[in-house]
């Protein structure tokens, strides 16, 4: 996920960041997609005009509550983060990393194989809007690799075209991303799930070389996978 910058503190403390709506409606990605009544209407505009007021523009409020939506997603706190994601998008509705924070956290939190999908779309939507960004395309290949498992879990067909979709725009993402520690990890678990525990292992080593710190005992079962993939290569 795309490193957190340091907010504006201005930010934290207008009024409360308009918690207006239903909490339902203010956690789903673009507030449900369900009409404002005049009341929230008018919230969104006295919301829009003290953040201007503070950032000097809705792009730069925008860029600042996706920043604060980050933070909370990095500290798990899903429905805050999905709420600055909204407040991000009600800002400027072309923000890529406003669909990308929807897209990463539908994704988090999927139950059903319709959630991962919704993930996608959203990914897919944030892409087409910044088609250079490679950390999107990180998010959208991690969501195209947990759809795969999905299938493949309730061994469904399509599971391997998933795994391929990942594995294509993983290669595309390293063109900007080549020195992404989170490239090489996403890249680690799409080998996993086609069960080259080989490159699976290459993969995570670099990662860790490049940063990533992986658990010691998930460490130690990607060395087991090595050794007994090395072990039954050829058998």
């Amino acid at each position: 996920m795309m490193k957190v910058r340091m907010l504006a503190i201005q930010f934290v403390v207008i009024p409360l960041l308009c918690c207006y709506g239903s909490s339902q409606e203010n956690e789903l990605p673009m507030y449900g997609g369900i009409p404002r009544s005049p009341e929230m209407q008018k919230a969104d505009q006295k919301f829009i005009d003290a953040v201007v007021s503070t950032h000097g523009s809705r792009e730069k409020a925008s860029v600042a509550a996706v920043d604060l939506g980050w933070k909370y997603y990095d500290q798990n706190d899903l429905g805050t983060a999905m709420k600055r994601f909204n407040q991000a998008w009600l800002l400027n509705t072309n923000n890529a990393d406003a669909y990308q924070g929807f897209g990463a956290i539908v994704g988090r939190r999927a139950k059903t194989e319709a959630d991962i999908r919704q993930s996608i779309t959203l990914l897919e939507t944030a892409s087409e809007k910044a088609p250079e960004n490679g950390r999107i395309m990180i998010d959208l290949a991690v969501s195209h690799t947990t759809l795969g498992a999905f299938l493949n879990f309730k061994k469904k067909t399509g599971a391997e075209d998933e795994f391929s979709k990942a594995q294509t725009i993983l290669g595309e993402a390293m063109k900007t991303e080549s020195t992404n520690p989170n490239l090489y990890y996403n890249c680690s678990v799409l080998e996993f799930w086609k069960k080259n525990y080989l490159n699976t292992k290459a993969k995570l080593d670099e990662a860790v070389r490049l940063g990533y710190k992986p658990t010691p005992s998930y460490l130690e079962d990607m060395n087991r996978l090595k050794e007994w993939s090395e072990k039954n290569k050829d058998k």
